[in-house]
């Protein structure tokens, strides 16, 4: 073997210790400004808009943290209070720590924004090497992105709101085999309504976010709960959807305290929007969450894309059953009677269509919970062998109602004048959320109401007194019809100015009854109880019977409403006998009115009232 000569070798060694002193020195002269040049670069991209919004940052008046309280969502101990924190444990992870586990197959999305950030390749992420995540990326659709809201339904305190989620779709596939994500609340479907108030205000639930399948999702909302879905496309791009499912990833099953008004299912939503286009502000918009305003929100800022409208079985049910002077639906209404399919043949094949794909419908609405499933399936195959028998085609096309985008805006605002037997006064009306009687039913569901925190104030010529503070106001006025014979109900609770001791009282209103429709309008009857509670009664407390009775009618920009109360005093103080009451609305706008109001005490006094309605 050739060696080299000694004198080149020693030269080689000798420039080479030379080069390594020099190296030496230079990394130590440097290091300082190399390691001060990247902390000030970490804390500037930590204080990017992006970073906040993986985080789920809110900069309050009185805090700047994350929203979410599990620990494992962050990487170091100081995470949740301090976003350069957390910036920094990533980057030691991402690019100090390489024999550890990669972490950027559980944070995804912030180590992408981190890599692009620094201007590295994202194959240094080595993200094809995450066997979870590139599995979770077939299962979810990452091409287009819809948000969904199922309509308003009364009877859950769960949905009374409404609710959003979003449906994630790949190019090929269809809506029903795509990816629902949504963030609920993990309540006890055994709290009643006031339980389950109490720990929505207060954050006692936790919530979380979930990955479902969306015809899952389907069955609950339109066979179980009989809700129409509202379906809106977003305008996002695969890219800026990638994006959004990669946070998605992150934030799957992580749990965050639920707040019934603010931090709830439609507000942590909005993070995910945000994740996949930073620039658009919507998570620091709001001081209370509505669903339907997120979704307003949304197409303020150009994002809403397509509407499809899905009608619940109930809506196709009843839709069927529209024409009460034909004969399917004189043979439907006896088939509900008997409780099975009377003979047809009578009918023209069009006819018999309609009445089987109606009881088709029906079947699988009665029998979806049968144990028996064997009984269940004997049953619907019966029906489907006859409907295939008739070759007649019928399209079941539910008309689609006024979309809820284009309903009155939730905080209202009423201002007016009026007069009654103690002089004339001027009163002020708030309320934040959502739809009382008289505000117009175009977007919402007709008899009901969901108030909080409707305040009014009067202002006479002497003093000024607040008339009413309802705290909650819940009517659900379900009409009666031939599938359905449901409780309507009323929970009303807060305080209240009494003439008699010049002071508030606390009252609380529960009721229960029926609703019909009638001329177009609704008809309803509720008995229940009047307690109130006020330190200048004589005994302290009132407790009443009460009947109320009403009807409420709208016919394009005009509603009437009419209603008699009427109490029998069980015990306490004396209760006013009762009250008769009648109000015109005329709707001058989407977002406007003007009222006028009529009221009799059956013992007491008249008054009359005047008022302009705002909402906003």
């Amino acid at each position: 073997m050739l060696s080299m000569p000694s004198m080149l070798k020693s030269k080689t060694v000798t420039f080479g210790c030379a080069a390594m002193r020099t190296l030496l020195f230079l990394s130590v002269f440097f290091l300082p400004f190399f390691s001060s040049h990247a902390q000030d670069d970490l804390k500037r991209i930590s204080e990017l808009r992006e970073w906040s919004v993986l985080l789920h940052y809110n900069s309050g008046w009185l805090s700047d943290r994350s929203l979410v309280d599990d620990e494992t969502f962050f990487l170091s101990p100081e995470g949740k209070h301090d976003r350069y924190a957390e910036l920094k444990e990533l980057y030691r992870q991402l690019y100090e720590n390489k024999d550890g586990e990669n972490v950027a197959c559980r944070f995804p999305a912030r180590a992408l924004f981190l890599s692009e950030q620094l201007g590295r390749p994202a194959d240094e992420l080595r993200l094809d090497e995450c066997s979870e995540l590139n599995e979770f990326l077939q299962q979810v659709g990452t091409d287009k992105v819809s948000i969904i809201f199922p309509f308003y339904q009364m009877n859950g305190p769960a949905s009374m709101f409404g609710h959003t989620l979003l449906r994630f779709d790949s190019a090929e596939d269809t809506s029903l085999v795509s990816s629902a994500v949504t963030y609920a609340a993990d309540y006890n479907k055994n709290d009643n309504g006031i339980e389950y108030a109490v720990k929505g205000l207060t954050g006692l639930y936790a919530g979380r976010t979930q990955i479902l399948a969306y015809h899952e999702k389907i069955k609950e909302y339109d066979n179980k709960n009989q809700r129409d879905i509202w379906e809106y496309q977003l305008n996002l791009t695969p890219q800026e959807t990638r994006k959004a499912v990669l946070h998605v990833y992150e934030i799957k099953g992580i749990w965050s305290r639920y707040y019934f008004f603010d931090e709830n299912c439609s507000y942590n939503l909005l993070f995910i929007i945000e994740a996949a286009r930073p620039d658009v502000h919507l998570t620091d918009q709001f001081l209370w969450v509505i669903p339907i305003d997120t979704i307003l929100l949304l197409k303020e800022n150009g994002l809403l894309g397509d509407m499809t409208f899905r009608p619940s079985q109930s809506a196709r049910m009843l839709n069927i059953l529209k024409d009460k002077e034909s004969p399917v639906y004189a043979a439907a209404v006896e088939s509900l009677k008997k409780g099975e399919l009377v003979d047809y043949s009578g009918l023209n094949d069009s006819d018999k269509a309609k009445l089987l794909d109606f009881w088709t419908e029906y079947t699988i609405f009665t029998n979806r919970n049968l144990e028996d499933r064997k009984l269940y399936s004997a049953k619907l195959i019966s029906v489907l062998k006859k409907r295939a028998a008739i070759k007649e085609k019928y399209d079941n096309v539910v008309p689609v109602p006024v979309e809820p985008l284009l309903g009155h805006k939730t905080a209202r605002l009423k201002l007016g004048v009026g007069s009654t037997d103690d002089g004339v006064f001027q009163e002020i009306n708030w309320h934040p959320a959502i739809h009382m009687p008289e505000d117009s039913d175009e977007g919402y569901l007709q008899g009901s109401t969901l108030a909080f925190f409707d305040f009014t104030a009067r202002h006479y010529k002497n003093k000024t007194v607040l008339s009413r503070l309802s705290l909650v106001d819940i009517y659900s006025l379900a009409p009666v019809n031939e599938l359905f014979n449901p409780v309507s109900w009323r929970v009303n609770f807060g305080l209240e100015y009494s003439d008699e001791t010049d002071s508030m009282s606390a009252f609380f209103r529960p009721s229960s009854g029926k609703a019909y429709r009638v001329l177009g309008g609704l008809v309803y009857g509720l008995a229940g109880l009047k307690l109130q509670y006020n330190p200048d009664f004589e005994d302290d407390h009132s407790a009443a019977f009460e009947i109320e009775a009403g009807y409420m009618v709208q016919k394009g920009r005009t509603k009437l409403l009419l209603k008699a109360d009427h109490y029998d005093t069980l015990s306490g103080e004396l209760n006013r006998d009762g009250e008769l009451s009648s109000q015109l609305i005329r709707y001058t706008g989407k977002d406007s009115a003007v009222s006028a109001t009529y009221s009799k005490q059956i013992r007491g006094e008249d008054s009359f009232r005047l008022a302009y309605h705002i909402y906003y």
